[in-house]
């Protein structure tokens, strides 16, 4: 019985650990709504920026 309790306490942090880390990825794979544009590391120009008008 001890052996159960000893991987119970064990697994706590783990699954706690999992599931931080995929929440974390989560909001690193799909930006909020607030945030314009896409991420910095998605290559191109922004939605926002037409390519067919010459920059200014």
């Amino acid at each position: 019985m001890s052996k159960f309790i000893k991987y119970k306490r064990i697994s706590i942090p783990v699954i706690v650990f999992l599931v931080l880390a995929v929440l974390t990825a989560g909001a690193l794979a799909s930006p909020p709504d607030w945030v314009p544009g896409p991420p910095p590391w998605v290559p191109g120009p922004p939605p926002w920026v037409d390519p067919e008008e010459p920059p200014e």
